[in-house]
């Protein structure tokens, strides 16, 4: 009986000993390897840290430097963000550890918030480099078209249907264009047409007028005056009849109504009478004779 009682307290004993060795097997590499896990995070957040400091994203004085930039920092947009992630991990596990690791509880906290600023500065780079690119861009396309000579400008004129308003107005390009525009010949000879008489355009100042409208969906103030205008507000100066070119039928109704009212105004104003006339004639004719009669008797 008494060897029964010890053989049963031995099983108890090796059934406890065994269920307490198989926790210990089961549970104790758990805890080493997530211990591993956790050092492997701290030790990778000791190592960021110390790279960005060597990079010089945090300065003598401790703090941040606001030119950095992922190029400047050898690290890519993508890479930074991972390691933010690690740092902000690897507090979770500083904060939870011992008291000599408290002190990397700020580090990486300050770290973090460095590299998001750094990314932001990014876009704040990207954004600036796309502006520039567009201003070189914008320079270079000004530059395009103030070289653009007289035929080339009639193009772009054709081209928009006579709309300049797709002209920049930096870079000078519209007064470029009007002032080689009214140095060609066609130009002059189109504003310096003859106003003492009419005729039809020629091939030249048929061109010229094309210059002259170009100038005038451009600028209207930059044009000289048309032909047959004046530069006066209030001159009286009769310079010719009415002639447009481009409508022959038109161009002659004006050219007779222009013509009449000059015959017309001839015939304004007082008549002279002709039997005033008469008796002013007689009376001069009995005048002059009775002189002659007194110098005849005189003379003897």
């Amino acid at each position: 009986m008494i060897k029964s009682k010890k053989m049963k307290l031995m099983i108890r004993i090796l059934y406890v000993m065994f269920i307490g060795f198989f926790i210990i097997n089961t549970t104790l590499p758990l805890q080493v390897f997530a211990k591993t896990d956790q050092d492997k995070v701290k030790e990778e957040a000791k190592n960021i840290i110390s790279y960005y400091r060597g990079k010089g994203l945090e300065d003598k004085n401790g703090k941040f430097n606001n030119e950095a930039t992922p190029s400047s920092l050898g690290k890519t947009e993508e890479q930074i963000k991972n390691d933010i992630k690690v740092l902000e991990e690897a507090a979770e596990y500083f904060r939870k550890g011992s008291k000599g690791e408290n002190s990397y509880v700020s580090s990486c906290n300050f770290f973090s918030d460095m590299l998001n600023k750094v990314i932001e500065n990014s876009k704040q780079e990207e954004e600036n480099n796309k502006e520039k690119q567009q201003n070189e861009s914008n320079k270079d396309k000004q530059q395009d078209l103030k070289n653009y000579n007289a035929e080339e400008i009639i193009n772009y004129y054709n081209e928009h249907n006579g709309n300049m308003s797709s002209l920049p107005d930096e870079g000078e390009v519209k007064q470029t264009w009007i002032e080689k525009l009214k140095s060609t010949p066609e130009y002059k000879a189109y504003v310096e047409k003859s106003v003492t008489y009419n005729h039809a355009l020629t091939a030249e100042e048929r061109k010229g007028q094309t210059y002259y409208e170009i100038i005038e969906a451009i600028d209207p103030t930059q044009n000289d005056a048309r032909p047959g205008e004046s530069t006066s507000e209030n001159s009286d100066i009769y310079y010719s009849i009415g002639l447009n070119s481009t409508d022959t039928a038109h161009s002659l109704d004006d050219a007779m109504g222009d013509a009449e009212s000059f015959v017309n105004s001839g015939n304004s104003g007082s008549v002279i009478n002709a039997n005033d006339l008469q008796q002013f004639s007689q009376s001069l004719y009995n005048i002059l004779l009775t002189i002659g009669i007194i110098i005849a008797v005189i003379m003897g």
